[in-house]
């Protein structure tokens, strides 16, 4: 997950560099907007927290209908299984390791019949977990010839997912089936000047219906695109705003949820280096018009929403717990 935490100081003079995965150029350009920030109501609000003692530290979560599924980062288990009704741990599974069935790097992702499958960048294999009352199976289903590791794995319409793969000059977002690893469209951040310093277009995003939302963590800008019947990019825009680069200081958007509207879990009256004050929730529809800004009473790093219990979930880097805002969608 992303974390909010000190960068070195760093001096850029990069440019960005957006193209298709068959390193043409896309035929629709990006729309490039001025982000205004001009909500058009501000609301302040308060969390209630709920302590998760069993969990070292989430690394990253999946919600399935009232399941919470939370990768620990300890990996004894890898993951703990939650139900937000009340937050109860109802079950866990998976193990760090080389044996049968256990994994070094593995990504969670849901199946549209309501399984689930485990990519291991580590062991480079899918495995799949099955669920039976509270225990949960692993086999193992098939290898995979992989050149990177996929990070930030989400399903779009199983086995179509979005991922994303990262090398020091260029962080790379692709749409793509996941089995076959074939891609289908992607976009990519470069260090044309082959610094190692890609890590300045870092990203956080969300896919949901149709829309693609990509929120910039250290520049001040997110990019909303629609998926076509062939899962190719369509409609992009890019929506910038007026904040500076400041790594060592500064961070913008650390988490995206696509609803109604577009919900970025913004970081502008964070400061990093004494890790203090509050996150917001910037909300904006699909044409990139600011509507709301929702003021949280915590640091949030990264968060969901809970479609059964009307309500968003964060998680703070200050503590342990899983933090609860009650919010009907717009």
């Amino acid at each position: 997950m992303y974390r909010i935490r000190k960068k070195n100081n760093w001096v850029f003079g990069l440019s960005l560099l957006l193209f298709a995965c068959n390193g043409k150029a896309n035929e629709a350009a990006w729309e490039e907007h001025v982000n205004t920030l001009d909500f058009t109501s501000v609301e302040q609000v308060k969390t209630t927290s709920f302590a998760l003692s069993e969990i070292m530290e989430i690394e990253e979560w999946l919600l399935s209908d009232t399941l919470l599924f939370c990768k620990n980062s300890s990996g004894n288990p890898y993951y703990y299984v939650i139900n937000v009704n009340d937050f109860s741990v109802t079950g866990a599974f998976g193990h760090r390791g080389h044996g049968q069935n256990e994994w070094i790097g593995p990504r969670l992702l849901r199946k549209d019949d309501g399984g689930f499958c485990v990519l291991d960048n580590g062991r480079r294999a899918v495995y799949e977990v099955e669920k039976s009352d509270t225990v949960y199976s692993i086999h193992k289903l098939r290898d995979l010839s992989l050149q990177l590791p996929l990070n930030n794995v989400k399903s779009i319409a199983y086995p179509i997912c979005a991922y994303c793969t990262n090398t020091p000059n260029a962080l790379v977002w692709n749409v793509g089936n996941i089995e076959t690893l074939s891609v289908l469209d992607s976009i990519s951040f470069v260090d044309q000047n082959n610094e190692g310093k890609a890590i300045r277009y870092e990203f956080s995003y969300d896919v949901n219906q149709g829309n693609a939302v990509l929120a910039g963590l250290y520049i001040d800008r997110f990019m909303v695109a629609r998926l076509d019947e062939s899962n190719r990019l369509s409609h992009k825009l890019i929506f910038v705003g007026n904040g500076e680069e400041d790594m060592e200081h500064k961070a913008y958007y650390t988490d995206v949820v696509c609803g109604d509207f577009i919900y970025l879990l913004s970081q502008r009256e964070i400061d990093l280096s004494g890790m203090s004050g509050t996150s917001q929730i910037e909300v904006y529809d699909y044409s990139g018009k600011p509507v709301k800004l929702i003021k949280l009473d915590i640091m949030a790093v990264r968060m969901l929403y809970d479609k059964h219990n009307g309500r968003f979930v964060f998680l703070s880097p200050s503590d342990n717990d899983l933090h609860v805002l009650d919010y009907a969608f717009e």
